[in-house]
C-alpha cells in the first residue's frame, strides 16, 4: 500500500477480499455477487498485487463467505429494527452501503479497527455511513467506546480471529459476551490444526500468521461464558466438490472437527 505509514502485516490482509469484491463478477459470476464500491477502493489503495490472494478459490471463498453474513444481517435487523451492525475489523468493507438502502432506516452501523486502517478508510471513503470506532479486538474492554447501549447488535468478525492468540480470542469474546442478551456474534474460524500450519496461501502472501482457532462452532462459543451455538454456516464446502470432499476427509480425520466455517452464536445473558 502507498502510503507513508504501511499497513502491518495483519491489517495489509484486508486487501485480499477487497480484491475479491471487487472482481467478483468476472471470476465468480455464477454467484451474482456485485459491489459497486470495491473496485474504486481497491484502485485507490496503490496496492501491490504480489501480496493478495487472487485464485478462484479464495475469491469464491470470500464471496460465499460475505454471502453469508449478508443473510445474517438482513435476518437480524429484520428481526431488530433497532439493531446495531458491529463490524470487528472492519477494513474497507462497504457491507453498510451495499445493504443499508434495504434495511431499516433505524439500524445503526459501527465499524471497528486499529487505527491506521481506519486512517486509511477515512482517506478512501467518502461519506461513510459507519461509526467509526479506534479499539483493539482482542481487549475485553474493546466495546467500551462503541456506542450500542442496550440495543440488540449483530457483531461481524470476518477474517479476523484466526490472527488473534488465544488470549486475544477469549478477549474478543469476553467483550461481545457483554451485549444485550440475544444478540449475536458471526465470525468464520479455522481448525488449530489448520491455524498453526502456516500453510494458508495469505500467511505466504503477506506474512500475517494464523494464531488461533476452534475445532467447531460448540468449543468456540464454550470459550468463554455467555454464549450458545445458533448455527455452522458452511463456507468453504460451497465453493466446489474437491473443497467438500477436502471438508469431508478432514472431519473423518479430527473425529468431527471443522477445517473451516463460519459460527453464529447467540448472547444468552448468563
Amino acid at each position: 500500500m502507498t502510503r507513508a505509514t504501511p499497513l502491518d502485516p495483519v491489517a495489509e490482509t484486508l486487501l485480499t477480499p477487497l480484491w475479491a469484491r471487487a472482481h467478483a463478477p468476472e471470476v465468480v459470476p455464477d454467484l451474482g455477487f456485485h459491489d459497486p464500491y470495491a473496485a474504486d477502493l481497491l484502485d485507490r489503495t496503490g496496492f501491490d498485487s504480489d501480496r493478495v490472494l487472487t485464485d478462484h478459490g479464495n475469491v469464491a471463498g470470500t464471496i460465499h463467505r460475505t454471502l453469508v453474513l449478508d443473510d445474517l444481517v438482513r435476518s437480524f435487523a429484520h428481526r431488530h429494527a433497532d439493531a446495531v451492525v458491529v463490524s470487528a475489523g472492519c477494513g474497507l468493507c462497504a457491507r453498510d452501503r451495499r445493504l443499508g438502502p434495504d434495511l431499516p432506516a433505524t439500524v445503526t452501523w459501527i465499524g471497528v479497527d486499529a487505527p491506521e486502517v481506519l486512517d486509511v478508510r477515512r482517506d478512501l471513503v467518502d461519506d461513510d455511513p459507519s461509526t467509526l470506532v479506534e479499539a483493539s479486538v482482542d481487549d475485553p474492554g474493546w466495546l467500551d467506546d462503541v456506542p450500542v447501549g442496550d440495543r440488540p447488535a449483530i457483531v461481524l468478525a470476518e477474517g479476523v480471529l484466526m490472527y488473534l492468540d488465544d488470549a486475544g480470542l477469549r478477549g474478543f469474546l469476553t467483550g461481545a459476551a457483554g451485549l444485550r442478551a440475544g444478540s449475536e456474534v458471526a465470525a468464520d474460524v479455522f481448525h488449530p490444526k489448520v491455524a498453526s500450519s502456516d500453510r494458508h496461501p495469505i500467511v505466504k502472501a503477506t506474512g500475517a500468521r494464523f494464531r488461533s482457532g476452534a475445532r467447531d462452532g460448540a468449543e468456540l462459543a464454550g470459550l468463554v461464558p455467555g454464549f450458545e451455538l445458533v448455527a455452522e454456516h458452511d463456507v468453504m464446502e460451497r465453493i466446489g466438490r474437491p473443497h467438500r470432499v477436502a471438508a469431508k476427509a478432514f472431519s473423518v480425520a479430527t473425529r468431527g472437527g471443522r477445517m473451516y466455517h463460519l459460527a453464529q452464536l447467540r448472547v444468552t445473558g448468563s
